[in-house]
């Protein structure tokens, strides 16, 4: 089973854990789950200072713009992350504007996670493995 980067948004401790016993309950024994996470460190350096991502897409006479800002405060462990859609799609005006919130993890949270939910051993894998960025935990973990 494989789940690349959407267990950052979850932010709560007990969605967290609730999710690692769902993934042990669909794995028979000697399943393996393979895990992509925002490694909290890495993010902290990473986006100290806010970073924003821009892009923009034409076609015919419609061009939308996509932004995202991301941030970190100091000493916390959770990105905000704000998007914009700005621009025309089929003529129409689009301006849609959300925030939300990641949450990044640490090793240690990380195999916690896992054992306490019934695995019996997790091994990090260098994100590589995955065609990962360098600000992610992988892990390998069996069932």
């Amino acid at each position: 089973m494989l789940c690349r980067g959407v267990l950052n948004d979850l932010v709560e401790d007990a969605d967290r854990e609730r999710a690692f016993k769902a993934f042990a309950s669909w794995l028979r024994p000697g399943g393996m789950l393979l895990v992509d996470v925002r490694d909290l460190e890495s993010s902290r350096r990473r986006y100290a200072q806010q970073r924003t991502f821009a892009e923009t897409a034409q076609r015919d006479d419609d061009v939308l713009t996509f932004e995202s800002v991301t941030s970190i405060q100091p000493g916390s462990d959770r990105l905000e992350l704000i998007e914009r859609w700005q621009g025309t799609v089929a003529g129409e005006r689009v301006a849609v504007k959300t925030r939300f919130e990641m949450r990044c993890w640490t090793w240690d949270v990380l195999e916690r996670s896992a054992l306490t939910a019934g695995f019996r051993t997790v091994v990090a894998q260098e994100p590589r493995v995955l065609g990962a960025h360098s600000d992610r935990l992988v892990a390998a973990a069996l069932r």
